[in-house]
């Protein structure tokens, strides 16, 4: 018999530009876009694992909307990571 083979989640990249815009693996989308791609992608099996990358100078309100709007989706578990090239996020 043969088992079936554990599937890795896909990675999801949200990046939160220096604006505040948001792009969702490297397409730009608006709040609207954004609260629907993450319901979406929260309903998946296995769940995708979200990794959030937030330009330097970037209010930190906007990563905490995107935190919160992550958490309303369903999604238990955010990566919230830090550009460590030095470069825009966005």
């Amino acid at each position: 018999t043969s088992q079936p083979e554990d599937l890795e989640p896909a990675t999801v990249t949200v990046a939160v530009a220096a604006d505040g815009s948001y792009r969702w693996n490297e397409e730009a989308v608006d709040v609207a876009a954004l609260a629907a791609r993450l319901a979406a992608a929260a309903r998946q099996q296995p769940q995708p694992a979200i990794h959030i990358r937030a330009d330097r100078a970037v209010v930190y309100e906007k990563v905490a909307q995107l935190l919160a709007a992550a958490q309303r989706a369903g999604f238990a578990e955010q990566d919230p990571t830090r550009d460590l090239d030095g470069t825009d996020a966005a």
